[in-house]
């Protein structure tokens, strides 16, 4: 074993490359940070791991210190990968970047990983140091800015923004241009939706949603998230469809002036970097329908 210490190395001191400004040091870095970082032997063993990485692999740091990747939660594909990576960087003795995906179909995630050799006196690599990052919220709305400007009417950049936010926001949301009120769900793996799910976003825009978005500031240039009080809708009979706690309302605003806002609805709150994506979508929905004009208002 290289290292004692489990929980820090000094070593990682030169990769993760702390903000002075800031007043960081590595461990803070490493205690902090929401990537999967490790460092490993050449035998691709753990000799440390960040918290993150530990919870991503159900596992708690000093757990996982002699484990291999097929030893640990990630799976047997993704472990044959990271091996295989791991082996490239050696064969090639330098730094490397790899850009992968997991997962398959509505569950597919993109990531990178970054291996970065820690060498002896005499330059021979000793071990590297891996970050894993979960690149999925730019890549999928890289690709729904894109699909935006294709889009033939309101309805489709409304499924279009629904099928991006589904892993990072909700499966469900609302489009709203004044009077103009679209509704969208997107079916996945892991959000099973009724088919009752349309009338019921139709029901909260015109009732204890309406009461929201005119409680929220309508022409605010950031995201708001609100709890809604859904006990009255008990009564309509949606005991499959557990109503919605939180609402993230992202505004919108036209070209031809006239304000609007995607509306986000989900059972819970709202996990890590949603309000900023659904800012950053809202965004480009408002480019797309001012500058479309098959989504002219």
């Amino acid at each position: 074993m290289l290292i004692n210490d489990t929980e820090f190395d000094p070593r990682f001191e030169s990769i993760v490359r702390p903000n002075e400004k800031m007043g960081l040091t590595g461990r803070d870095v490493l205690a902090l940070s929401t990537d999967i970082i490790s460092m490993m032997d050449l035998d691709g063993r753990f000799l440390h791991a960040n918290t993150t990485t530990a919870k991503r692999l159900k596992s708690i740091p000093c757990e996982l210190v002699g484990e291999r990747w097929e030893n640990t939660e990630v799976g047997a594909d993704a472990a044959a990968l990271f091996e295989s990576q791991q082996a490239e960087v050696i064969k090639a003795n330098k730094e490397m970047m790899f850009e992968f995906t997991l997962g398959k179909d509505d569950d597919l995630r993109y990531y990178t990983r970054q291996i970065t050799p820690i060498r002896r006196n005499d330059g021979s690599m000793l071990a590297y140091a891996s970050t894993i990052r979960d690149i999925t919220a730019e890549r999928l709305l890289w690709i729904a800015n894109d699909q935006m400007f294709s889009a033939k009417n309101l309805e489709e950049l409304l499924n279009i923004v629904a099928k991006a936010g589904t892993p990072t926001v909700s499966p469900s949301c609302i489009l709203q241009i004044g009077e103009n009120v679209k509704t969208a769900e997107f079916k996945s793996a892991h959000h099973r939706q009724e088919a009752s799910d349309s009338d019921y976003l139709k029901f909260l825009v015109s009732g204890p949603l309406k009461t929201v978005i005119e409680n929220a500031s309508l022409h605010a240039s950031r995201s708001t998230v609100v709890t809604l009080d859904m006990a009255s809708s008990k009564k309509l009979g949606y005991k499959t469809n557990p109503a919605p706690s939180n609402v993230l309302i992202a505004p919108i605003q036209t070209s031809t002036g006239e304000s609007g806002r995607l509306i986000f609805l989900r059972d819970g709150e709202f996990p890590p970097g949603a309000t900023l994506f659904a800012e950053r979508i809202a965004k480009s929905a408002s480019t797309a329908i001012s500058t479309s004009r098959s989504l002219a208002i």
